[in-house]
């Protein structure tokens, strides 16, 4: 028994060694190589020009662009490391300073500077950015309060956000028909289908093509488009189903006896210019019940909203 003790011993005390000779080879041959350290990374500059011109015309507006806090007139040449822009500013007389929504040459939005902040990708080439602008003369303050809201207007009182909310759809044709209502209906009449047909047409000739509004007579149901559905119900009820701030479907419910104006405020209403800031009336159109005409730069407020990209967020001052 000692004997087997003492060999046991000794087995361990010879492979005691052996183990941690074992294992510091194992370590080392787990250990990395020393390898050279990353080169530090190299900047790219881009070349990009910027105009400033009108929104509503594409015209040039001219003044001096700061981006990246260098200052050059329109038309001139920024060199930007790595495409990033971290701030632009306009100052262009006639023209408001708050607002700034750049395309590329294709007419692709690059960046956008509304309430809410600068909103821009790095650039990855060269590339000439046409900085659209709004003038000054056009009231942004009242357009705001008629924009943003949920999917229902049925509160007077209540402002919008100043969201730009509108349709999107291909060369910004939009659908429009009337059918009966469900519940209560009411078949139309001609002259409710001729107060609709007058609105559709004042509406086109204020948005001078930058959107259409293409009538179809009687609507299906399911229609990606705008409704006048006839039925009697008071006060009208405005509803517009709304995703990621476009316009998917909207439309109005409204008597046969509508009045024209009526009519065309559920026409405007259902294309975006919802609310009707708290006011007394509705701020774009006369109130002119069988005559009704725009008012308060109603046909620039139109062709703005389909001018600015959605989600493009006004101040409400």
């Amino acid at each position: 028994m000692p004997y087997f003790l003492i060999f046991k011993f000794r087995v361990r005390a010879v492979l005691l060694p052996c183990l941690v000779l074992c294992l510091h080879m194992l370590f080392s041959a787990c250990k990395s190589s020393p390898t050279e350290p990353d080169p530090p990374p190299t900047s790219k500059f881009y070349n990009i020009t910027t105009v400033s011109v009108n929104i509503f015309n594409d015209s040039e507006a001219g003044g001096a662009v700061i981006l990246n806090g260098e200052r050059k007139d329109s038309g001139g040449t920024f060199r930007v490391e790595n495409g990033r822009i971290d701030s632009i500013f306009v100052e262009v007389p006639g023209f408001n300073p708050d607002y700034i929504f750049c395309q590329n040459e294709t007419g692709e939005t690059i960046l956008k500077r509304d309430a809410s902040g600068l909103n821009s990708s790095a650039l990855t080439m060269d590339i000439t950015l046409y900085l659209k602008l709004i003038p000054s003369d056009f009231n942004v303050a009242v357009l705001a309060k008629c924009l943003g809201g949920d999917q229902y207007d049925g509160d007077p009182d209540i402002l919008g956000d100043g969201t730009v909310q509108r349709y999107k759809n291909k060369n910004n044709t939009i659908a429009v028909g009337y059918r009966e209502g469900q519940a209560f209906g009411q078949k139309p009449t001609n002259k409710t289908i001729q107060n609709f047909k007058n609105a559709v047409h004042a509406v086109n000739d204020a948005a001078q093509g930058i959107f259409l509004l293409a009538y179809i007579g009687i609507a299906e149901q399911g229609i990606t488009g705008m409704i006048y559905i006839v039925e009697p119900v008071v006060p009208p009820i405005y509803v517009a189903i709304i995703q990621d701030d476009v316009i998917q479907s909207s439309g109005f419910q409204m008597r046969n006896d509508a009045t024209p104006k009526m009519v065309l405020e559920g026409v405007v209403r259902s294309l975006g210019i919802r609310r009707n800031g708290g006011g007394g009336d509705y701020p774009y159109i006369s109130d002119n019940p069988i005559s009704p005409t725009f008012i308060n730069d109603g046909e620039r407020a139109f062709q703005l909203i389909y001018l600015l990209p959605p989600g493009f967020k006004l101040k409400l001052d």
